[in-house]
Order: structure tokens, then C-alpha cells, then sequence
């Protein structure tokens, strides 16, 4: 369950928005063999005031796997900041983006926890 957190500077065109939630999904999907339907993909625009720094910023949790791995994350990471530069005009240099990697016990769907007895 992949929960994918952008947070911009500026209001977007709602497009542009679409189609880089689109590609993130569809990385993730790809590059980790993970269903669609389990990838949430969310942007938020800040006021330039309410900022420091301009540059977009990328988080993504996920329940750890052995076959998420340094190489899987790491095209991820490439992929979709070559493509917010190419989409938002950004320099890619500036982008972080950060992952979270968390035990199956610390995550749940509908309440109902991973990798662990479910209490009865």
C-alpha cells in the first residue's frame, strides 16, 4: 500500500497534476510489481509565503519488502523527478525525495493489520 505525498509551490493546472499523479502510480506499479489499486497518490499546493524553500518535495511509504530494494527505490526516485522536472519546469537538482520504509505490523487496511495475529 504505497501512500505517495507531493507537496508543491503554487497552484498547478489540474492536467498537469493529473498526469504527474498518474506517472507516479504507474512507476510504483511498474518498477515495484505493486497493483494499481493499491497506490495512493497525493498533492498538496502551499502559498510560496507559506514555504522556505521552493522546491517540490516527494514522499513515499510503503510496507518494507524484500524486493523493494536500493536498486527498485532508486529508479523510482529517478524516474519520477526526471519527470516533474520535464512537467512542473523545475530544476530536478533541488527535489528530495524521501522513503519510508515501515514493518508489516505498523500498517493497516479497512483496520485490519499486516504481518501480524489479529486480535479476536
Amino acid at each position: 500500500m504505497p501512500v505517495v505525498k507531493v507537496e508543491l509551490i503554487g497552484k498547478q493546472e489540474p492536467a498537469v497534476k493529473k498526469e504527474l499523479m498518474e506517472y507516479i502510480a504507474e512507476q510504483i506499479s511498474t518498477v515495484s510489481n505493486t497493483p494499481m489499486q493499491n497506490i495512493y497518490v497525493f498533492i498538496n499546493e502551499w502559498d510560496a509565503e507559506n514555504v522556505i524553500r521552493k522546491d517540490p518535495v516527494i514522499t513515499l511509504d510503503w510496507v518494507a519488502k524484500p524486493d523493494r530494494d536500493a536498486a527498485v527505490k532508486a529508479e523510482i526516485m529517478k524516474n519520477v523527478v526526471n519527470k516533474m522536472e520535464e512537467l512542473l519546469g523545475v530544476d530536478k537538482s533541488g527535489i528530495p525525495f524521501l522513503i519510508t520504509d515501515l514493518p508489516p505490523d505498523s500498517v493497516s487496511v479497512g483496520g485490519v493489520a499486516r504481518g501480524c495475529a489479529q486480535p479476536k
